[in-house]
């Protein structure tokens, strides 16, 4: 019994220790590879952004190159009186849905003077270079898309029309569809210009420990996942920047996947090794039992047969190997068993020469007795002999003297 626990035990530990290590290795395997994925995907989420920016530019540049088109536009333009025209723009603009629409004189004077002055940069790189142009303008507590189209009479240049149109909560709510990612839009003012719930709570969570520190020193962490993705706290972020026509910064696209959403799959598989493992490890609890048992069996019923053998008995001795109940069912036992019998047999033989030996000593001593007894039978018959004689020679010598 002590060797069967010992074995069990000595294997239970062993494949418990394997099956640890497997999980623990690949465990740790999965979850570089969901963080990997995860960091794939939201690179593939830039893309994404990317793509559906320059394919929203280029719709608003075509739709606001129509509108320069139009010649009751151009025939506005051409009265040069501001108020007939911001009245005039405010007209357009509710045809094309925009935000805000606003025009510039050939000069880059705004019809409005309530124009953003954010705007002027843009225009006037449009006047130096003839073409549209277009970025984001960060407009109080909104980020919007803006496009600069030269207006043109013929050759002669009339001035700069601006549309610009509001981005955010359309562009993200259709970005969270396609990708099921969190996002958040800020800005260089660490203006939070819309933002997802599970985003809004990232950019308060606590920074290095202190609680309630600010989404700008959030962002001072995000700065290195400009380059390339990364870890922050229980989300692989990714930044975007968002620039002007110029490449000024305006703000920031924050693109983000749960490490518990993405591990969802890790997590059954973990579950599973566990469950996996743990069936596996009574399984080999029990066959350690049957194995070590398939040793000690044999063992223990040879040293019960070895305690009741009559060392007298030679017979008794050769039933030991004899019996069929389960002795000899593994190799190493079988070999034992061999060489056991190989000494039995040999005790048997050098017993039995041992015997025949003594046999012929004794037969030898009981013919040396029995000459003894001969001997002793004729020399008792001698001293008789002897006694008789004289006894009758005494008798003789009497009868002399009494003559």
């Amino acid at each position: 019994m002590e060797l069967e626990r010992r074995i069990a035990v000595f294997t239970s530990a062993l494949v418990l220790g394997l099956l640890v290590c497997i999980c623990v290795t690949l465990g740790s395997t999965i979850l570089k590879y969901e963080e990997a994925r995860l960091t794939r995907d939201l690179k593939a989420v830039q893309a994404l952004f990317t793509q559906l920016q320059d394919e929203r530019f280029r719709s608003l540049e075509a739709e606001t190159k129509l509108l320069s088109d139009l010649p009751q536009l151009k025939a506005v333009m051409s009265t040069n009186d501001a108020p007939t025209i911001v009245d005039a723009f405010e007209g357009f603009r509710g045809l094309i849905h925009a935000d805000f629409l606003d025009g510039f004189d050939e000069n880059d004077h705004p019809y409005d003077q309530k124009s953003k002055t954010a705007l002027e940069v843009m225009v006037k790189r449009v006047r130096e270079a003839g073409k549209p142009e277009y970025g984001y303008v960060a407009d109080g507590d909104q980020l919007k898309q803006v496009v600069a189209i030269p207006v043109r009479n013929g050759d002669r240049a009339m001035g700069t029309l601006v549309v610009g149109y509001r981005f955010g909560e359309d562009v993200l709510t259709k970005l969270q569809n396609m990708t099921r990612g969190e996002f958040a839009l800020v800005g260089e003012d660490s203006n939070v210009f819309q933002a997802t719930k599970a985003a809004t709570a990232f950019l308060s969570s606590t920074v290095e420990g202190q609680v309630g520190f600010g989404t700008a020193a959030v962002l001072k962490t995000l700065a290195p996942f400009v380059k390339e993705p990364g870890l922050r706290g229980d989300y692989i972020v990714a930044v975007t920047e968002l620039t002007g026509s110029g490449g000024e910064r305006v703000g920031k696209l924050i693109s983000m996947r749960a490490i518990n959403e993405g591990m969802q799959i890790a997590n059954r598989l973990r579950t599973n090794m566990i469950v996996l493992s743990t069936v596996f490890c009574f399984l080999a609890i029990a066959i350690s039992f049957l194995f070590a048992r398939s040793i000690s069996r044999p063992l223990r019923n040879l040293s019960t047969r070895l305690g009741a053998a009559d060392p007298a008995d030679p017979e008794s001795l050769k039933r030991i190997t004899d019996s069929s109940d389960g002795i000899g069912a593994d190799r190493d036992v079988q070999s034992m068993l061999a060489s056991f019998s190989h000494l039995v047999k040999a005790l048997t033989s050098e017993r039995e020469r041992s015997d025949d030996s003594i046999a012929q000593h004794t037969q030898l001593l009981e013919g040396q007795i029995e000459a003894l007894k001969q001997q002793s039978t004729k020399l008792a018959e001698t001293n008789r002999r002897l006694l008789g004689l004289i006894d009758k020679d005494t008798v003789k010598g009497v009868d002399s003297g009494a003559a």
